[in-house]
């Protein structure tokens, strides 16, 4: 899943909810839904519900374009 970062032993990362991810990203809930089903946004299903983890958020702005004047 998230490779290439170690994790404290007995430490989950952070789950968003798709609707506050969205709200991070300031994107409506449906364009996140639509860029896990396109395997664009790497997420987990805990049952039926889709979670992302924060650090995936995290590399989503840091490869985020700044807006041109």
């Amino acid at each position: 899943m998230l490779q290439g970062k170690r994790r404290k032993a007995g430490v989950a990362p952070r789950l968003l909810s798709v609707r506050e991810a969205a709200e991070a990203l300031s994107v409506s809930p449906a364009t996140v839904y639509a860029l896990c089903k396109r395997g664009e946004m790497p997420h987990v299903r805990v049952s039926n519900a889709i979670r992302i983890p924060a650090l995936v958020l995290e590399r989503v702005r840091a490869k985020a374009r700044p807006l041109r004047d």
